[in-house]
C-alpha cells in the first residue's frame, strides 16, 4: 500500500462514516398571544436559545397575534403533507376544539 493511499483511506473512511450535516430547520408557530407582550417575548427568547444551541441550524419565526388566523385554522394549517406551520400556541379553548376532554384543564 502506498503512503498515499495509507493518508487518504482513514480520511475517506471518516467522511463515509460521519453523519452528513443537518440540514437547517425553520419551525413556524403560530399564537394568539399579542405582539410586544411577556409571553410573545418568551417564545422569541426560547427561538434565539434555539438558534444558538444549534449554532444556526434551528429558527423560531413566531406569527403572534392570530396574523396566521384563528387556532382551528392554525391546526388545520399544521396537518397534511405540507403543513404551512409546524407549531402552536394554543389555549385550553383550542386543545378542546381537538378533543372536548380537554376542557379538564378550564375547571376551577
Amino acid at each position: 500500500m502506498s503512503a498515499l493511499t495509507r493518508c487518504l483511506l482513514p480520511g475517506m473512511l471518516t467522511l463515509a462514516i460521519a453523519p452528513p450535516a443537518a440540514a437547517p430547520l425553520e419551525i413556524k408557530l403560530a399564537t394568539l398571544v399579542p405582539a410586544h407582550t411577556t409571553w410573545h417575548q418568551a417564545l422569541l427568547e426560547m427561538g434565539n436559545t434555539w438558534n444558538k444551541t444549534t449554532n444556526g441550524r434551528v429558527t423560531l419565526t413566531v406569527h403572534p397575534g392570530g396574523e396566521a388566523g384563528i387556532e382551528q385554522s392554525v391546526i388545520t394549517q399544521m396537518r397534511g403533507d405540507v403543513a404551512v406551520l409546524q407549531a402552536t400556541f394554543v389555549t385550553s379553548v383550542g386543545l378542546a376544539e381537538l378533543d372536548e376532554s380537554f376542557n379538564v384543564l378550564s375547571l376551577p
